[in-house]
């Protein structure tokens, strides 16, 4: 390994002279049995520069994870585009569903039984214990509850 090191050197080395001597400008790397080594090409074809554009554009896309597509073959960008959507934690729209699901079961309890029985029932579980407590702040006939009541009242009766 260390004869493969000194001649890495040593073309580093050639490279740099060559480099000072002639003032080139365009730079690429070089792999050389598992180094990377930055070194200085010779070349000044227009279309060599659209070549190493290429060639950084196709390391970018290596760097980031892509690999060689042939097209009408379904490779990783097919794979990526297909892939599911990261779901929120807490579903808004099922939220939003049983809330208006709650609204309108309390309404139609208080449209089938009445204001006064409702209430009623509600002040009877307020004295128990504290889950009843909890649903008779969740089932108090609020203005929306009173609101759906009088809609659905007069369709049940």
């Amino acid at each position: 390994m260390d004869d493969i090191g000194d001649a890495v050197r040593i073309i580093c080395h050639k490279f740099a002279q060559i480099e000072v001597r002639f003032g080139l400008p365009c730079s690429r790397r070089l792999r050389l049995v598992g180094l990377y080594v930055s070194v200085r090409t010779a070349m000044r074809d227009p279309q060599f520069n659209e070549f190493e554009k290429r060639l950084h554009r196709i390391d970018q896309i290596h760097q980031a994870g892509g690999a060689f597509e042939a097209s009408g073959s379904l490779g990783r960008s097919y794979f990526d585009s297909v892939r599911p959507k990261a779901r929120r934690a807490l579903p808004l729209r099922g939220v939003a569903l049983v809330l208006a699901g709650a609204l309108l079961f309390k309404g139609l309890m208080l449209a089938e039984i009445g204001q006064q029985d409702y209430n009623a029932r509600v002040a009877s579980l307020a004295d128990g214990s504290i889950f009843e407590r909890i649903g008779a702040w969740v089932m108090h006939a609020d203005a929306a509850t009173q609101a759906i009541a009088g809609v659905i009242g007069p369709l049940l009766h």
